[in-house]
């Protein structure tokens, strides 16, 4: 199968769902699991610090104080970025139909009122995930296709072509 022959076209409007997804596949999201777990776990220790002086000591109320801001501020590393990557999401889902052709060796994408072309070498990195591919290009810039804008009869070319690119 040639597939230099026929480029596959696909037109779509992204949600923030698939925004969110192509930031997180691609490790653009800000998302650190290991870092939170970290922060959260430093400050459930903290929690269970201030809990044992208490007891020890209750005439102490700073110790209560602290304990409980320890445990609401137990789960912040882990809700915060979560809501920052919605909100970054959001921001860029703002309706812009893509019409994107990828072809062996390169995808082209018009919309956001301007043409420009992925090439698909060893300067780009593609991931799939999520229900959406995102290629990642030199210089950082990301391109988001969900799974949904491939019809089913053409989705392992577009797999293929994302592959042979690479």
């Amino acid at each position: 199968m040639n597939l230099k022959i026929k480029p596959i076209r696909l037109s779509y409007v992204l949600t923030t769902e698939e925004i969110a997804a192509a930031l997180t596949i691609s490790g653009k999201s800000g998302i650190k699991p290991v870092k939170s777990a970290i922060q959260t776990g430093l400050l459930t220790a903290l929690f269970v610090l201030f809990t044992v002086y208490a007891v020890l000591d209750p005439k102490q109320f700073q110790y209560y104080f602290f304990a409980v801001i320890s445990l609401i501020s137990a789960p912040v590393p882990v809700l915060l970025p979560r809501k920052t990557l919605k909100r970054r999401a959001a921001a860029f889902a703002d309706g812009t139909r893509l019409d994107v052709s990828v072809s062996t060796g390169k995808i082209d994408v018009e919309g956001f009122f301007v043409k420009w072309s992925v090439p698909l070498d060893e300067t780009c990195r593609v991931f799939e995930g999520g229900g959406v591919f995102a290629t990642q290009a030199e210089g950082g810039h990301l391109l988001c296709i969900p799974l949904r804008a491939v019809p089913e009869g053409v989705l392992e070319r577009v797999r293929e072509c994302l592959r042979i690119g690479i």
